[in-house]
């Protein structure tokens, strides 16, 4: 019997075992398969040398061919740093999952351990981003190098062989693992997560993702912390493959259970992604702890297998028995599953944010309504997981399994957030407000201004305003004076919120006042139609318009921004500062 050294290419993906006794044909070993409890085919240990049946992802605790482990190259290492976050999301699947020959299947993908609540914890969602850091170690590979002298068949390989090709093939599978790739991985995960969609995309529009270092990228977040202080959450997480672990977790220090604590939260002054971010550019440096650590305990990182029609002369050709519909089924079920997973990232973002008292008022009376939805896309997901096991395991009633799993998923639908209203900063024009502030109660809007000017000087400021309800829609006009009196008071149509402010001082009176305001379309969560001047008196002398002037040095989408405070200055018998607080609607 004679044998050659062509090698072919299987789809499969492989969890990490540190060792295994199934075996005595190599050290170097390998868990296949999540270990689901339905069928022997859903988990058992990879090892070089071991029978492997590609269609059904399975492999067999024997070896058919005699060999032995050597490392190849052993002085062929490399490392690569990757701090492009897009690209890096493009290739998080392939990278973090161990491949069989670059190629994935579906089975494996469908984890619901560490590496699935890792992605999830990185996913975007609509009112997150997450960048994305890579570091890659490869290491020498170890190969089963099959014997030079003799039959290469096992006794075992040599008995089955005899019965014939079926029973080969059904004893030692149609190929073996002839190759493990090893090396480490290191995905660092840091997720922003605003108040809502509309203030992710005036990050994602002001914001230059091009870094060079981590110093780079703490710049970033620090930037971005103070930019949008009460309008953010900031998350970091990381995945590590091979190496020590357990010193990444000292750095971390945020993660509790399931749960990514925040480095820094909106409700709290506390800042620590800096200082983590310290701690991993130490950690991560040339020559540095991780890097030793993958030196001295690589993972495998990737497969190799090859066709015993490529070694055994001889031998009939192996025919698949995967079906045009069972491929289908599998990529129908994964997409599904898919979907799952990015429901439940929405979900464990919102049970783990914090927000402000008033406005987690209103997160908190539908903190039932997500706890529901999580067990309906959990069970989900364990029916998709189920069901791609039988994809695999009973290839006969793949078709059939997906059919009714996807017939009987649970419908899931989330809460809609509650509409919220945050203060964003505040805007100066002229000399500033200073002499008389007067600011609507939380979750209020200005609707109408008045004020009051005695001996060059701002003695009271009166608004009108409207509470946002639980259902978007305002409440009745409601009034607060602050100071003494107001000699001229405007209010904005009804409906109509206010965007901006003028006035004019003559005489030691306020001569002219006028309003600017947007109507409040609840249904779309945002402000609608043209810019209402309302008006009583002539002229004006200063003006401060949320459409033109900035806040923290950037243009904020006008559907969204209103006045919630109004602080007016005079002074020489003019009109010659205001400050108004910014709120954001939505």
């Amino acid at each position: 019997m004679k044998l050659n050294k062509k090698s072919s290419r299987i789809v499969s993906f492989l969890t990490l075992l540190s060792a295994s006794t199934l075996s005595s044909a190599s050290v170097y070993t390998h868990q296949l398969g999540p270990n689901t409890g339905v069928s022997a085919s859903s988990s058992s240990t990879a090892f070089l040398g071991a029978a492997f049946a590609t269609d059904r992802n399975k492999i067999w605790p024997s070896t058919c061919l005699r060999g032995t482990s050597i490392v190849d190259n052993p002085g062929n290492t490399s490392q690569i740093i990757s701090l492009n976050s897009e690209y890096n999301h493009q290739k998080l699947e392939e990278n973090i999952d161990i491949s069989v020959n670059g190629k994935a299947n579906l089975f494996d993908l469908m984890k619901l351990g560490s590496e699935q609540s890792f992605k999830r914890a990185v996913s975007e969602t609509e009112t997150s981003y997450t960048l994305l850091l890579t570091y890659r170690y490869d290491a020498p590979v170890v190969r089963y190098q099959l014997a030079d002298i003799g039959s290469r068949l096992t006794e075992f390989g040599q008995k089955a062989l005899a019965n014939g090709a079926d029973s080969f093939y059904r004893l030692c599978g149609d190929s073996f693992i002839s190759q493990f790739e090893r090396g480490g991985r290191l995905f660092v995960g840091i997720k922003l997560d605003f108040a809502n969609k509309s203030i992710k995309e005036v990050f994602k529009s002001s914001t230059n993702f091009k870094f060079a270092d981590l110093a780079s990228v703490k710049a970033a977040l620090n930037g971005t912390r103070n930019k949008f202080s009460s309008l953010v959450n900031i998350y970091l997480t990381a995945y590590q493959i091979g190496g020590d672990q357990l010193a990444l977790g000292n750095i971390l220090g945020v993660v509790s259970g399931d749960n990514i604590k925040a480095c820094y939260s909106s409700t709290s002054s506390n800042y620590q992604c800096g200082t983590i971010i310290d701690s991993l550019s130490k950690y991560v440096r040339k020559d540095g702890p991780l890097l030793k650590s993958w030196q001295r305990h690589p993972a495998v990182t990737g497969i190799i297998t090859t066709h015993y029609r490529d070694v055994i002369e001889g031998n009939p050709q192996y025919t698949s028995e995967l079906t045009k519909n069972i491929i289908n089924s599998r990529s129908l079920l994964y997409k599904a599953f898919k979907d799952q997973q990015k429901l439940m990232s929405r979900i464990e973002t919102v049970l783990s944010t914090s927000y402000s008292p008033l406005l987690q008022a209103r997160w908190n009376k539908l903190e039932d309504d997500y706890l529901a939805a999580k067990s309906v896309v959990t069970s989900n997901i364990e029916a998709l997981e189920y069901a791609m096991s039988v994809c695999y395991s009973a290839l006969d009633s793949c078709n059939s399994s997906r059919i009714n799993t996807l017939a009987n998923l649970g419908n899931v639908r989330l809460p809609v957030d509650p509409y919220s209203l945050i203060d964003v900063g505040k805007i100066s024009v002229g000399k500033g407000g200073g002499e008389q502030y007067c600011r609507a109660p939380e979750l209020s809007i200005i609707v109408g201004v008045g004020a009051r000017v005695k001996n060059d000087n701002i003695k009271g400021i009166k608004i009108g305003y409207r509470k946002l309800l639980n259902d978007g829609s305002l409440g009745s006009v409601q009034y607060k004076q602050c100071g003494s009196g107001s000699e001229k008071f405007v209010e904005a149509p009804a409906g109509h919120v206010l965007t901006g402010f003028e006035f004019r001082v003559r005489r030691d009176d306020v001569a002219a006042i006028n309003v600017l305001s947007k109507k409040w379309d609840r249904s779309k969560r945002k402000l609608t139609g043209k810019i209402v001047s309302t008006r009583s008196g002539s002229g004006s002398e200063l003006s401060l318009d949320l459409s033109t002037d900035q806040v923290n040095n950037t243009f904020y989408n006008t559907d969204h921004v209103v006045l919630t405070g109004l602080s007016l200055r005079a002074s020489s018998d003019d009109a010659s500062g205001i400050t108004g607080t910014v709120g954001w609607i939505y």
